[in-house]
């Protein structure tokens, strides 16, 4: 075949050019915007249908144990002791590294790896964070800082518990930022990765917890570059409101379809209250395969759920339930660093955990009476065989009830009036007492197993 004419080469050489030079001049522009515009966050489509189901540890018959790290078992990791001889934990919510590694022979137990969501950055696989210095250097409008008291802009990073003896020096990052939102999600699987079965959000709670107020973003005022304040429009104290609200469900949603992309084999378990301010639990169902829940019936150890925040509890836990959602129910048995409970002390909290447990127990749902040692306690409580739930939650005699195809179990939620039931048979609560008739106190509940 012959060859074109010159001229013809000449101007396909020319349309040729034409093309690539289009193409260069549309990638550099996009990424010239992509530098120094910062554009809201939108709502992304929902996540990925997760293909992870019925990972988690099923919960049908007994009491099922979840806590919250992995430091409650040090005594046994790493074969510090026969594998036989590690207790029997569901889940691991925040499991330390290298993972399952931890407990040889213990695959059964979930463990999750931790990730904090707002106030870490993962920058390495052993956790060390880059520093301020870096940030300012690298990437100085991702730093969030604080407003003063009259909400005037400064240059004090948000950090986690500022001004308190818990201050965390980890930089906090301005989580609306697209930038953020893919160097967050690159640390989120890099923890992911290896001998974990999912991923652990802490704080995931929507309210401004950390007083984040702006962020210096770049702009480009009569031409010249410069990093000038950015309002985020958060409220200037730990309450809520809808800006908040709308950035960290779209931040969450992005992590969570990111994450099921690339991993859809692991969970994703946010740390949250069940009543969430202004976030309606079902918000959450559809990003998270399961919760955790530190306040629990115990409400962080200072002070025990009754009345209209109890029924507010539970009413969130049944929903988690029927969503077919994990929740490990933490309950403190005190407060951290209080003195030690009395036996007595340890006999009711430890009624009032397990038996509001079971009656919101579903099919993925855990619980630990934690604080009362430094390690794992074994309770012989955790072994009662009080068999399936044979019932729903359902109110008799001024209690709240749930059957059991062993026994049944009865809590007493009111704060001040105590009430007595009368029981159909013979029964032995948690401590051998066997009883026919049995009197809760207020905030008080009792597990009964069947003597007929």
């Amino acid at each position: 075949m012959g060859r074109q004419p010159l001229t013809e080469r000449i101007s396909v050489a020319r349309r040729s050019f034409a093309r690539h030079f289009l193409c260069i001049w549309i990638i550099a522009t996009a990424l010239l915007l992509g530098a120094s515009a910062y554009t809201p966050t939108h709502e992304p489509p929902a996540p990925p249908e997760n293909t992870f189901e019925d990972g988690y540890p099923r919960t049908e018959d007994g009491i099922h144990i979840g806590i919250v790290t992995s430091n409650l078992l040090k005594p046994w990791a790493l074969g510090r002791g026969p594998s036989a001889d590690v207790p029997r934990v569901d889940y691991i919510w925040s499991t330390q590294p290298p993972g399952h590694a931890l407990f040889p022979g213990h695959s059964d137990t979930h463990m999750d790896a931790y990730f904090a969501p707002t106030w870490n950055d993962y920058s390495s696989t052993d956790r060390i964070n880059h520093s301020l210095a870096w940030f300012q250097a690298h990437h100085p409008d991702w730093i969030a800082y604080r407003c003063d008291d009259s909400g005037r802009p400064t240059h004090t990073p948000a950090w986690y518990a500022f001004g308190t003896a818990n201050q965390l020096n980890r930089v906090p990052l301005d989580y609306s930022n697209p930038e953020v939102q893919r160097y967050m999600l690159s640390g989120a699987e890099m923890q992911v990765r290896g001998r974990y079965d999912g991923l652990a959000f802490d704080n995931v709670v929507f309210n401004n917890f950390q007083r984040l107020c702006g962020a210096y973003r770049w702009s480009n005022r009569s031409g010249v570059r410069s990093l000038q304040w950015h309002s985020f429009g958060y409220p200037h104290t730990p309450t809520t409101n809808a800006r908040i609200q709308s950035d960290l469900l779209s931040y969450f949603r992005y992590m969570a379809t990111g994450l099921r992309r690339a991993y859809p084999e692991k969970s994703l378990t946010a740390n949250t209250n069940l009543v969430a301010t202004g976030i309606p639990i079902s918000a959450l169902t559809s990003l998270f395969d399961g919760f955790l829940d530190e306040r629990g019936f115990t409400g962080f150890g200072r002070g025990w759920l009754s009345d209209a925040a109890w029924e507010q509890e539970v009413q969130g836990a049944e929903d988690i339930a029927e969503a077919g959602r994990a929740l490990i129910l933490v309950a403190y048995a005190k407060p951290a660093g209080s003195s030690e409970l009395t036996h007595l002390d340890v006999q009711r909290t430890v009624n009032w955990v397990l038996a509001n447990y079971l009656i919101v127990r579903g099919g993925n749902t855990y619980t630990y009476v934690d604080r009362l040692a430094s390690s794992y306690v074994d309770l012989a409580q955790y072994h009662i065989p009080i068999g399936r739930p044979t019932s729903r939650r359902y109110k008799a005699q001024g209690l709240q009830w749930r059957d059991y195809s062993a026994g049944l179990v009865l809590v007493n939620p009111s704060s001040t009036t105590p009430r007595t039931a009368n029981l159909d048979g013979r029964f032995t609560d948690a401590f051998g007492v066997v009883r026919n008739q049995i009197t809760l106190g207020p905030m008080n509940g009792a597990i009964l197993v069947s003597k007929n």
